[in-house]
């Protein structure tokens, strides 16, 4: 019998997402198209009447049977549907970010720090380290 992989023996170690205040922190981040389709499920209705912020719903999400659904990737990456927090495409979050929240991701690579807004949201685009050393510094 094998033991269990490191991420196993230590999964309360690990967060899909991390908020503060109305930022919020995920690798790929959150659209509006793909969380809209989860809500839908009973799962997610359940969770959101225990948990009031996103990265809560996210975080008690992936310690379910519907975990899965955090990994969907969408059509520009080669899945179908919408991307989640985990495999969610710039394109899918350039065009589609999430309503009242201000989001950092560093799922894909970018010459530099790049922050996309509109009226109530924001998209930040962090992971520079195959082009240089950058640090982002967010004030919150």
């Amino acid at each position: 019998m094998s033991s269990p992989c490191f991420f196993e023996k230590n999964a309360d170690l690990f967060q899909i997402a991390y908020q503060k205040g109305n930022y919020l922190f995920t690798h790929a981040g959150v659209t509006n198209n793909w969380y809209d389709e989860v809500k839908r499920s009973p799962v997610l209705l359940e969770i959101c009447e225990q948990e009031e912020n996103l990265a809560g719903q996210l975080n008690r999400l992936e310690r379910t049977t519907y975990r899965g659904t955090l990994y969907d990737a969408g059509i520009e990456r080669g899945g179908y549907g919408y991307g989640g927090p985990l495999w969610a495409d710039l394109k899918e979050t350039f065009i589609d970010m999430l309503h009242g929240y201000h989001q950092v991701v560093g799922h894909t690579n970018v010459e530099e720090v790049r922050t996309v807004s509109y009226t109530g949201r924001s998209m930040t685009y962090a992971d520079v380290l195959s082009a240089k050393e950058q640090f982002y510094e967010l004030d919150i």
